[in-house]
C-alpha cells in the first residue's frame, strides 16, 4: 500500500502562494488589464510615497533582490522608470503615464482582494497573515537553518529505544483521553512559579504531556518551551502563540544553553534518567535560574467516596502501579535533588466533575491500561461499579482534590 505522503512547509507555502497567484491573474485578465500579482508591493509602496529601492525594502516584507527583480520587469513593461537622483548616486522609481493609470484602476481591486482575503481566513477559521508574520518574525529573530542544526543536534528520533523512552512508553499514545479528562493545574501556581525570577522571558516545560501546566505558563512568560517525548501527546496539547512543543526527552533537550529562566518538570521528573536531566537543566539555565519538580497526588473525594476511591487505587490496581508511581504518592520527597531547595507556597487541584468523568481519568492510569492488557481487570471492574453505586446520580458533580507537591531549587 502506497504511503501517504505529507509535504513540507516550504511545499505548502509554494503551492498556497501558486493558488492566490493564479486566481489573482486570472482576475485581472477578466479585467483587461496587463499586469503581474508580483507587482501588487511595489505598486502600494510607490503609491504610499516610497521612490528609492531601499525604502521598498525596508517598508515591505519581501527581499531587495525580489523588488529589483520586480522593478526590472515594470520597466519592460512600461509601468515605471528608474531616474538619478540630483546627488547622481542614488536612483528613485517613478511611474509612468501608464503606470499611473493602471495605479488608479488598482485601488478599488485591491480593497477587494483584502475583503476576498479576510473571508478566506473566516472560511478556514484561521488568521493566515497573522500566523505568516509571527512566522517571518521568528525566523528573523532565529533563522530556519540555526533551528534545523539545533533540532539535528538534540531531538529525539522516533523510533529511540533509550531506557527513559522505555520508561514513558505508559503515555505515547492515549494523548486525546489524557488531554481530556487529565485535571488542569491551577493558574495560581504559574504566577508563583513565574515569581520565582526576576525575569520571565523564557521557561522551559519537561515532560509537558498536552500542556496542563504549558497554558498557564504562557500567561506569565513571554515564551514556553514544552517538550514531551510522545507524539501522540503533543499532538493534543493545548494551543497558544507563544507556546512551542517538541519531541524531546528529558535528557537531551533542544533548547541552546543559557537561555532558559526557568525549568520546570509537572507529573513527569518519576520518568526521568534524573542525572542526566539535571545536567541538561543547568546546561541550558541562566544565571539564577529554577528549576521545580511538580507532581499532583492521590485524588481526594469527600465522606464513603473517598474510601470506595482508596479501595480501587490501593488494591484492585494496586499491584499494577509501575514503581515509580511511588515517587508520586510521596511528593517526590525520595527523588534526589541536589539543589540549594526553596520553600513554595502549597497549592491543590479542585475540579467539579461527573462519574464519567471520573472514570475517564481513571482510564487514563498506567495501572488501569496493565491491568486491561493482562486481563486482570475483574477487580477493578467491581471497585469501579462499588464507586459508582455510591456516587448516585452519575451526572451529578462532586468535588475532587489533588495535593499539589513542589520542589524548587536555584539552578
Amino acid at each position: 500500500m502506497k504511503e501517504t505522503y505529507t509535504p513540507g512547509l516550504g511545499e505548502l507555502l509554494r503551492h498556497f502562494s501558486e493558488l492566490l497567484d493564479s486566481g489573482a491573474a486570472k482576475a485581472y485578465q477578466d479585467k483587461s488589464l496587463h499586469y503581474r500579482p508580483r507587482y501588487t508591493p511595489i505598486m502600494r509602496a510607490l503609491a504610499d510615497g516610497k521612490s528609492t529601492v531601499s525604502d521598498m525594502t525596508d517598508y515591505l516584507e519581501i527581499t531587495q533582490g525580489a523588488v529589483s527583480q520586480s522593478l526590472k520587469l515594470m520597466i519592460e513593461d512600461g509601468l515605471v522608470t528608474k531616474e538619478k537622483n540630483s546627488d547622481g548616486r542614488s536612483s528613485y522609481i517613478k511611474l509612468t503615464k501608464t503606470g499611473q493609470t493602471l495605479l488608479d484602476d488598482l485601488q478599488s481591486h485591491w480593497h477587494s482582494t483584502f475583503t476576498a482575503i479576510e473571508q478566506l481566513e473566516q472560511e478556514v477559521q484561521t488568521p493566515i497573515r497573522e500566523g505568516l508574520l509571527k512566522g517571518i518574525d521568528a525566523l528573523k529573530s532565529e533563522p530556519f537553518n540555526e533551528r534545523l542544526r539545533r533540532t539535528e543536534k538534540r531531538q529525539l528520533p522516533l523510533n529511540t529505544n533509550s531506557a527513559a523512552t522505555v520508561k514513558q512508553s505508559h503515555f505515547i499514545a492515549g494523548g486525546k483521553d489524557y488531554a481530556t479528562f487529565r485535571p488542569s493545574y491551577p493558574n495560581p501556581l504559574a504566577k508563583a512559579l513565574a515569581e520565582l525570577s526576576q525575569r520571565s522571558q523564557r521557561v522551559l516545560d519537561v515532560g509537558c504531556g498536552t500542556g496542563q501546566l504549558s497554558i498557564h505558563l504562557a500567561d506569565y512568560f513571554d515564551e514556553v518551551i514544552a517538550t514531551d517525548v510522545s507524539p501522540d501527546q503533543l499532538e493534543n496539547a493545548s494551543k497558544k502563540s507563544n507556546i512551542s512543543y517538541f519531541h524531546s526527552s528529558a535528557e537531551s533537550l533542544p533548547v541552546t544553553d543559557n537561555s532558559v529562566d526557568l525549568v520546570v518538570a509537572a507529573q513527569a521528573a518519576h520518568w526521568f534518567e534524573l542525572p542526566q536531566f539535571y545536567q541538561e537543566a543547568k546546561r541550558i539555565a541562566k544565571p539564577r535560574a529554577h528549576l521545580a519538580l511538580i507532581s499532583y497526588g492521590v485524588p481526594l473525594l469527600k465522606g464513603g467516596l473517598n474510601a470506595a476511591f482508596s479501595r480501587l487505587y490501593w488494591q484492585a490496581l494496586g499491584s499494577h502501579w509501575p514503581q515509580e508511581r511511588r515517587h508520586v504518592e510521596n511528593g517526590y520527597l525520595d527523588l534526589p535533588f541536589p539543589f540549594n531547595e526553596i520553600e513554595f507556597p502549597e497549592f491543590q487541584i479542585q475540579q467539579n466533575w461527573d462519574f464519567d468523568q471520573l472514570a475517564g481519568y481513571i482510564g487514563t492510569w498506567s495501572a488501569t491500561k496493565q491491568a486491561i492488557k493482562k486481563g486482570e481487570h475483574a477487580d477493578l471492574e467491581s471497585a469501579m461499579s462499588q464507586l459508582k453505586s455510591l456516587w448516585g446520580d452519575a451526572e451529578v458533580k462532586k468535588d475532587i482534590y489533588w495535593p499539589i507537591s513542589v520542589r524548587v531549587g536555584q539552578l
